[in-house]
C-alpha cells in the first residue's frame, strides 16, 4: 500500500493506492498508480454544482527478463460521500460534479481501478489496480429566520416593512465574511450571522455574504407594505329607543403572509356627508379637536386577518338631539389610511380607505359599517354600551 498526501485550498486530500495483480508473471515491476491531480477546491453557494477534475498518473506493468506488451487498458471511476463520476470508464481522467450537493464540509472520495490486458512469457495476461483520492467540498447556505414566529412558515423570504429577519452561516470554512444588503439594514456586518431590518417601504432586499478567495453567496427578500385593513366587530353601541348606532372592531393588517409588528397607523381627516337625522354632523370633521389617532400594531398574524392592531377601531353615528319620531338620514365619510414604520419613521399616505356608513331607514332599522365590519338593530333594541 501507498500513500501520498496532496493539499488543497480547503482540506487536505490523501490517496490511497491498492495493487492487486492477477496473472501477471516474471514481472519485476508491478502497475501502479503514481499520483492524483486535482482541479482547484473552492468552496460553492447552496444551490451550485460543485466541480472538480480527477487526473490519474499509472505506471504499467514492467520486466527486466520478460518482454511485456499492454494491449488494452479498462478504467472504471466512482464516487462516495455525494456526486458522481463522468464518464465513469474515463481513460486517465474525470469529472466529478455534484448537482444536489449539501450545506457543510462534505468528504468526497473518488476511485478508480484499472484492468491491464496483455502478453508476456507465459501468454496471456491481465491485472487489476486500484486506487482512491479523498477530498472536501465546503458547501455554503444563508440560513434565514424570521423574528416573528407568525405567520408560522418562519423560513419565508416575503417579509412586511420592518420585519426582522435572523441570517446565519452553514458549513463556512474558516476565514472572514462580510454582510451587505440592497435594502434595509443589518445587525453587523461581518461574522458568521446578522439580523435583517427590512426597509420602511417595498424592496428587493438582496443580502450579500462575501467570504476569502472572492466568492460570495447571496439571498433575497419580497418586502410587503400593508394594502388594506380588515376590520371585526366586538362591541356594540346604541341607545335604546334613540337613532344612534355603531361598534367597536378589532383592526388586521393585510396581506397576512408576512408580519407588520413594526408598523403603526393612522386615520387622515375627512368631512362628513349627512342628511336626515344626522344632518348636524354634515361637512364636519370626523377627527373633530382630538387629532389622529395612532395604532400601532402587535407581532400577532392571524390567518385571514392579518396583522392584529393594539387598540380597536371605533365606529359610531353619534346620538342626535332630535326628538322622535326620526326622519331617515345617512351619514358616511371616506377615510385615508396612512402607515409608517416605528414611531419617527415618514408616513406613506392614503395605502387605502375606509368608507364609514351608517344610517337610519324607515324610521327604525339602524345600521353601521366600516371596511369588513357591520351591525345592525332596531331603534326600539336594548341600550348596548
Amino acid at each position: 500500500m501507498i500513500t501520498r498526501p496532496f493539499v488543497g485550498l480547503y482540506g487536505t486530500v490523501l490517496l490511497a493506492l491498492a495493487v492487486l495483480p492477477v496473472g501477471l508473471a516474471h514481472a519485476d515491476s508491478a502497475a501502479a498508480f503514481t499520483n492524483f491531480t486535482l482541479s482547484a477546491i473552492s468552496p460553492v453557494c447552496f444551490g451550485s454544482t460543485p466541480s472538480v477534475t480527477i487526473t490519474a498518473g499509472v505506471a504499467n506493468p514492467s520486466s527486466d527478463s520478460c518482454e511485456i506488451v499492454i494491449t488494452n487498458q479498462i478504467w472504471s471511476w466512482s464516487a462516495s460521500g455525494g456526486g458522481s463520476c463522468s464518464p465513469t470508464n474515463g481513460n486517465g481522467d474525470t469529472s466529478w460534479t455534484w448537482t444536489n450537493a449539501s450545506a457543510g464540509n462534505n468528504s468526497i472520495t473518488v476511485a478508480a481501478n484499472v484492468t491491464f490486458q496483455g502478453t508476456n512469457c507465459n501468454g496471456g495476461f491481465t491485472t487489476n489496480i486500484s486506487g482512491s483520492t479523498n477530498f472536501t467540498i465546503t458547501v455554503i447556505e444563508i440560513t434565514n429566520q424570521c423574528v416573528a414566529t407568525t405567520p408560522t412558515n418562519q423560513a419565508r423570504t416575503t417579509i412586511g416593512v420592518g420585519e426582522q429577519v435572523q441570517l446565519w452561516l452553514v458549513g463556512s470554512p474558516s476565514g472572514t465574511f462580510t454582510w451587505s444588503t440592497s435594502a434595509g439594514s443589518l445587525s453587523i456586518s461581518n461574522g458568521t450571522s446578522t439580523t435583517l431590518t427590512a426597509p420602511d417601504r417595498a424592496a428587493t432586499a438582496t443580502v450579500t455574504v462575501s467570504y476569502g478567495g472572492g466568492g460570495s453567496c447571496e439571498i433575497a427578500f419580497d418586502i410587503k407594505e400593508p394594502t388594506g385593513v380588515n376590520l371585526l366587530t366586538n362591541a356594540l353601541q346604541h341607545t335604546s329607543g334613540r337613532p344612534d348606532v355603531g361598534f367597536y372592531a378589532i383592526v388586521g393588517l393585510v396581506p397576512d403572509t408576512v408580519n407588520f409588528g413594526a408598523v403603526q397607523c393612522q386615520e387622515e381627516d375627512c368631512n362628513f356627508i349627512a342628511d336626515g337625522v344626522y344632518s348636524y354632523w354634515d361637512g364636519k370633521s370626523h377627527e373633530g379637536t382630538n387629532g389622529p389617532t395612532i395604532l400601532p400594531f402587535a407581532s400577532t398574524v392571524y390567518p385571514g386577518f392579518g396583522t392584529v392592531g393594539y387598540f380597536p377601531d371605533h365606529v359610531y353615528t353619534g346620538n342626535p338631539t332630535n326628538s322622535p319620531p326620526f326622519s331617515s338620514g345617512t351619514e358616511t365619510c371616506a377615510i385615508p389610511w396612512d402607515f409608517r414604520v416605528g414611531s419617527t419613521g415618514a408616513w406613506k399616505s392614503d395605502f387605502t380607505t375606509l368608507i364609514h356608513n351608517c344610517s337610519l331607514s324607515g324610521g327604525v332599522n339602524l345600521m353601521a359599517s366600516k371596511a369588513t365590519a357591520h351591525w345592525s338593530c332596531l331603534l326600539s333594541d336594548p341600550t348596548k354600551p
